[in-house]
Order: structure tokens, then C-alpha cells, then sequence
């Protein structure tokens, strides 16, 4: 667990919903705490998952690390919702990239533990 006192970041992880369960063990081996939000919907109704992680600025690069190797994005085919008339069989799929994972990182003016 981080040293309050050494938290100068945050990082805000948006990652996928079906990938979380890997990268919040690693998260955990490598000693990073975090809060976890779920959340679901947009344009594909993929799950969400939302990781705020305060750290120590030294540590981002590991960080980082860390979600490139457990976040990879991978091409998946998913059925068009959009304009599709009742009672049609035929459902036109397209190809889209799901997973990995979009890294926010804010500096931390002041930080305290109550």
C-alpha cells in the first residue's frame, strides 16, 4: 500500500469489463491500491470498469506496464442494434475492436487519509 504522505497522481483506468479480473490481481501483487466503479451501456452495452489509483509519480511507469499487459485489445464481431427491422433473420454483424484500456493521469496537489 502507497505512503499517503508519497501520493503526488492519480491515475484514472477505464478498462474493459471483461479483462478487469487479471489486472486487478497484478494491480494487487505489485502493491497498488485502488477503488473500483463498474459501470455499463454506450453504443456496444460493454460493462465498464473504472480503477482510481493514487500513487507516487516513480510508480507510473509500472503502472503502465501493468495494464499493457493485461489490457490488450482484441478485433470481436457484435450485432448491429441500430435500424434492424422486426422480424429479420439475417442479422449484419460488424467488426470492432473491444478491451483494453484508456489511462487517465492527474497530478495531486495535496492528499490526506482521514
Amino acid at each position: 500500500m502507497s505512503n499517503p504522505a508519497s501520493i503526488d497522481q492519480l491515475a484514472i483506468i477505464v478498462a474493459s469489463g471483461f479483462q478487469p479480473a487479471q489486472l486487478q490481481e497484478s494491480l494487487i501483487k505489485e502493491g497498488f491500491s485502488y477503488t473500483e466503479i463498474d459501470s455499463s451501456g454506450g453504443l456496444l452495452t460493454e460493462a465498464v470498469l473504472y480503477l482510481l489509483v493514487g500513487l507516487s509519480r516513480d510508480r507510473l511507469s509500472s503502472l503502465l506496464e501493468i495494464i499493457r499487459e493485461n489490457c490488450k485489445p482484441v478485433q470481436q464481431y457484435l450485432p448491429i442494434k441500430i435500424g434492424i427491422p422486426e422480424g429479420a433473420t439475417n442479422i449484419p454483424m460488424v467488426e470492432v475492436e473491444v478491451g483494453g484500456a484508456k489511462v487517465y493521469v492527474l497530478n495531486v496537489e495535496r492528499f490526506e487519509q482521514i
